[in-house]
């Protein structure tokens, strides 16, 4: 962000504030004023997408241990209940393909 308050010389406080805002305003706005523009976008969003997916592995891991620990019977279907989390996060999500969803991230 320095960078970028550098190049547009303003104060660092009126780069951007935190948030999507952030990631996704700020960030791709110094990528575009450096050197190779497209390697550094590619690399950032893939950055993005792998901390992402990585927060979602994780995330239904503490869930399915926390239901396989309290239903120890459970177990022997494990994946069943792996899938059950994964489609009640995909329904939990519908909503934020909507234009809502901006509101509903932002809380």
């Amino acid at each position: 962000l320095g960078f970028l308050a550098k190049q547009l010389d303003v104060p660092i406080e009126n780069v951007a504030t935190d948030g999507p805002g952030l990631a996704f305003v700020a960030y791709p706005e110094a990528l575009l004023r450096i050197p190779i523009p497209q390697l550094w976008s590619v690399l950032f969003f893939f950055m993005v997408i792998i901390l992402g997916l990585g927060s979602q592995f994780a995330g239904i891991e503490a869930v399915s241990v926390t239901i396989l620990d309290k239903w120890p019977h459970l177990r022997k279907r494990q994946y069943l209940v792996q899938i059950g989390i994964c489609l009640s996060c995909f329904i939990l999500a519908i909503p934020m393909c909507f234009s809502g969803g901006i509101y509903i991230f932002t809380l």
